[in-house]
C-alpha cells in the first residue's frame, strides 16, 4: 500500500512567500497599464545669448579702404583705427608708414569671424594710432609682396590725420591769384595758406613746388557746390604751409597735364615769403 506523506510548511517559508507576494503588488502598482513605465521630466538648461564679437577696434572711430585720400580731423591725444582686409596666404600684406605727427600705438591681424577656420580665408589688419601734438600726420599704405617691392598695379591708401592750428585770435592768413609774383612776409613758425583754382576734369591740375625753408602741413582739393549730376565742376586747390627757416623762401606752381610736362603758354605761379625770425 502507497502512502503520501505530507510535508507542513515551516514558519520561515510562509514568511517568504508574503514577501514575494507583497513586492508584486507594490511593482504592479507602479507600472503603468499596457506599456513601459512613464520616464520623469528632465530639466531643460537655458542656452546663453551669443556673446558680440570683440574687435581691437572696438569703440574708436573705424577707418578703411573707403576712405582713401581722405583728410580727417581729430583732436590732440585722440585714438583712431584704420582696418583693411588682408589676406597673408595670396603673399600679399599691407605694408604701412606714418609720418613724425602720428604715433603708433597698436598693430595687428585678426581672422574674419564667418571664416574662421576656412582654409584660404581673409582677415584683417588693424592699427590704432594717435596724433599726440596739435599738427598733421599721415598715415600711408600699400598692399605688396614683400618680395616684390612696390609695383604699379598695387593697392594704396592715404590718410591724412590732423586739425590746422592757428593762433588764437589770428586767422589763417591765405594768398590766392591775386599775390601771384609779389613778396610776403611771415614770422618763423606761423602757417598760411595758398588757395588756387583748378578744374581736374580739364586734365590740368596744379604742380607746386616749395623751397627747403617751408614745410607743407597739408594738401587738398576742394569741389565747388554745384547741383547733383553736373559734370565738369571746378574747384580749389589748397596748400598749408608753415614757415620753418628764416629768410627769402619760394612757393612755386605750374597749372599742367602732368603727362605733357610745362609748356610755354601753360599758367605759372610764384610767391616770395620773407620769413623773419621774429
Amino acid at each position: 500500500m502507497y502512502t503520501a506523506t505530507v510535508r507542513k510548511k515551516t514558519p520561515w517559508a510562509l514568511l517568504l512567500a508574503g514577501m514575494l507576494a507583497l513586492a508584486l503588488v507594490v511593482a504592479g502598482c507602479t507600472m503603468s497599464p499596457g506599456g513601459p513605465p512613464t520616464p520623469s521630466p528632465t530639466t531643460t538648461t537655458p542656452v546663453p545669448a551669443e556673446t558680440p564679437v570683440q574687435v581691437p577696434w572696438t569703440g574708436l572711430p573705424l577707418y578703411n579702404e573707403s576712405d582713401n585720400g581722405r583728410t580727417i580731423t581729430v583732436s590732440p591725444g585722440e585714438r583712431i583705427a584704420i582696418a583693411l582686409g588682408e589676406n597673408p596666404t595670396t603673399g600679399y600684406s599691407w605694408n604701412a608708414t606714418f609720418n613724425a605727427g602720428l604715433l603708433n600705438t597698436a598693430e595687428g591681424y585678426t581672422r574674419n569671424p564667418e571664416t574662421a577656420g576656412l582654409a584660404g580665408a581673409g582677415g584683417t589688419r588693424y592699427w590704432v594710432v594717435e596724433m599726440p601734438e596739435p599738427g598733421t600726420g599721415q598715415f600711408s599704405a600699400v598692399y605688396m609682396r614683400p618680395w616684390e617691392g612696390v609695383t604699379p598695379s598695387d593697392q594704396t591708401l592715404t590718410i591724412i590725420a590732423g586739425e590746422v592750428q592757428t593762433p588764437p585770435g589770428k586767422k589763417l592768413v591765405t594768398y590766392t591769384e591775386a599775390d601771384n609774383g609779389t613778396t610776403v612776409k611771415e614770422i618763423q613758425g606761423s602757417m598760411f595758406a595758398v588757395s588756387l583754382a583748378e578744374n581736374p576734369t580739364t586734365g590740368y591740375s596744379w604742380n607746386a613746388t616749395i623751397s627747403p625753408g617751408l614745410e607743407l602741413v597739408n594738401e587738398t582739393y576742394e569741389e565747388d557746390a554745384h547741383a547733383s549730376g553736373m559734370v565738369g565742376v571746378g574747384g580749389t586747390h589748397w596748400w598749408i604751409l608753415r614757415a620753418l627757416t628764416p629768410g627769402t623762401q619760394e612757393f612755386s606752381a605750374a597749372y599742367i597735364r602732368p603727362w605733357e610736362g610745362v609748356l610755354p603758354g601753360d599758367q605759372t605761379y610764384h610767391l616770395k615769403i620773407d620769413v623773419s625770425a621774429s
